[in-house]
């Protein structure tokens, strides 16, 4: 029985692999905000694959419209590497917070098919114009990656951006979901965006706690999404000039 709803937003990623053995290659189906929400955009990856030269930090170079890597007082968000796949792995791969995640998807089945999809996220990035984006939250104190952050649109009309977050269970509680997605919301609405959206499952309490935290206001419940009754929220630029 699972007794907490995970700090998590919308994800959209499938994995069709190999099971529990190691892959060499992996297939990467990315529905949603990587080929449009009505496409499927496949990876097929070949061992590994890696980073953007050119950085004296340890940080990846960001795409995506984001110049720098975005701080705050305890988290880096930047966009991810197959390097994190270990650390992404504890995240998609963990069933109490792949279990509220929209659109439903089953977890991650092993580091071997998060390190397909990151290289698929990767591949991708370049081409989302700002503020979309799928990015890494790291901490600054100890380098751990702890979470995921994403704007992307929402279907079935891809008219509304939606802001989703995702953390490893070891996180929650801890108050990185509202920081990291704080520094987003701000960063977001640099990019020519009016209004943001998310969206939780109505049992989803630490989803909901945490849009009410960012300053999103309740709109309404919705079946238009995804194919499941939730709750939608919304954050105005004006709300932060309010």
């Amino acid at each position: 029985m699972r007794e907490r709803a995970a700090e998590a937003g919308a994800q959209d990623v499938r994995v069709d692999g190999t099971g529990d053995r190691p892959v060499r290659q992996a297939l990467a189906v990315v529905r949603g905000q990587l080929g449009g929400a009505g496409q499927q955009r496949a990876y097929l990856v070949h061992g590994p694959t890696l980073g953007r030269p050119g950085n004296n930090q340890g940080l990846p170079d960001v795409a995506s419209g984001m110049e720098t890597p975005l701080s705050t007082d305890r988290l880096v968000i930047r966009d991810w590497t197959v390097d994190d796949a270990e650390a992404a792995f504890a995240i998609y791969g963990a069933e109490d917070v792949t279990h509220w995640l929209t659109p439903a998807m089953d977890r991650v089945g092993d580091v071997a098919a998060m390190r397909a999809v990151l290289h698929a996220w990767q591949e991708a990035q370049p081409n989302l114009p700002p503020p979309r984006g799928r990015w890494a939250v790291q901490r600054k104190e100890d380098g751990a990656v702890l979470g995921g952050l994403g704007i992307r649109l929402l279907p079935p009309f891809e008219e509304d951006l939606e802001l989703s977050w995702q953390l490893a269970p070891g996180a929650w509680g801890k108050g990185y979901a509202s920081e990291a997605a704080t520094a987003l919301i701000e960063w977001a609405f640099t990019q020519d965006t009016e209004e943001l959206f998310a969206v939780a499952r109505p049992n989803n309490t630490r989803a909901i706690a945490v849009a009410k935290r960012l300053g999103m206001r309740w709109v309404g419940e919705t079946d238009k999404y995804y194919n499941l009754r939730l709750q939608v929220y919304r954050i105005r630029h004006t709300d932060l000039i309010d």
